[in-house]
């Protein structure tokens, strides 16, 4: 899909702006509004669409095909799938820093034990959003 490869570019080939968009990707759904706020440089993202998102999304299937993965969101750590359950942000942390033998500061933040909204963005007027079941 046009958003995927969009993506893709995005992150591919401007990872500084690739966070941003994102957010504001899914806050809004608008993605002209979003290229501009984040700063996308939209002449190499139109390039990237026109001449490289189709193998950027070829490779991460290989990718992904390598790990034998089959859902999203799947977490890898040091190439070995993470199951975890509830997946709130505060036990996806635990998970993340239980692999590391001296843990980063970050995993001492204390995160929300809320499990993050299955609709597509925010989660935020969750009912306004075409196709929502609830």
């Amino acid at each position: 899909d046009e958003e995927n490869a969009r993506q893709l570019c995005i992150r591919e080939e401007q990872p500084g702006k690739f966070n941003f968009y994102l957010k504001c990707f899914l806050n809004s759904g608008k993605s002209a509004d979003c290229i501009k706020t984040s700063g996308v440089d939209a002449a190499k993202l139109d390039t990237c669409l026109k001449n490289k998102a189709s193998q950027y999304s070829l490779n991460d299937s290989k990718l992904s095909k390598s790990y034998n993965l089959e859902a999203s969101p799947t977490l890898m750590i040091n190439g070995n799938k993470a199951d975890y359950f509830p997946r709130d942000p505060k036990n996806t942390l635990k998970t993340i820093c239980s692999a590391f033998t001296t843990k980063p500061a970050e995993c001492a933040q204390d995160l929300p034990t809320e499990n993050p909204s299955a609709a597509f963005g925010s989660g935020e007027d969750k009912e306004k959003i075409e196709g929502f079941c609830g």
